[in-house]
């Protein structure tokens, strides 16, 4: 800069040549920070649109996923519908295969009588032990042949001969198991 120094309206100051080779034109260096100033401003602006237009995606994914949350629950609970219905079915039948048809307790040891009902152990060993009228003798023979011809609890037929129902003992077993995992 040559010559003396004078201020313009902006407050940058010139050289008196280069004032009087603005000619009522602006400032150049006020030009020049304007420019900056507005490229900085684009740029936050595009920075802003940016992270919005991010925002909105991320709302969007998250909108998304909430609807695949619910639908993950709604087939959650179907689900545990269908089990706990399955559940009551299964008690249902282990309540009437499961129980002994004299004390309707649960059978632990099962046992076949020779008309080929089943009964528990307790019920075939009560069944065995039921005091029968007697002459008043010590066990004379004709009640001693009564007591091996006791009647089945439901039919009344005599029980000839009994035998331990393992099947059905392993299925009561089962059906327990699974009544009682599912209970906890």
């Amino acid at each position: 800069m040559d010559g003396p120094k004078m201020a313009v309206g902006c407050g940058h100051t010139y050289c008196t040549p280069c004032i009087e080779q603005l000619d009522r034109r602006p400032c150049p260096k006020l030009l020049s920070e304007l420019d900056r100033n507005a490229t900085e401003k684009q740029d936050m602006l595009c920075s802003i649109w940016k992270r919005s237009a991010n925002e909105d995606a991320l709302r969007k994914q998250l909108w998304e996923k909430d609807a695949e949350l619910k639908a993950i629950r709604a087939q959650l609970a179907e689900v545990d519908g269908q089990l706990a219905r399955q559940t009551a079915a299964i008690r249902e039948v282990t309540g009437e295969v499961g129980r002994c048809p004299a004390c309707w307790d649960h059978m632990d040891a099962p046992q076949v009588t020779g008309c080929g009902h089943t009964l528990c152990q307790e019920c075939m060993t009560k069944c065995r032990e039921e005091e029968l009228p007697c002459c008043g003798h010590t066990y004379c023979t004709p009640c001693i042949e009564q007591l091996d011809r006791r009647p089945c609890p439901v039919c009344r037929l005599v029980i000839t001969d009994t035998k331990p129902n393992f099947s059905l003992a392993e299925l009561s077993a089962r059906f327990a198991e699974v009544l009682a995992r599912h209970d906890d």
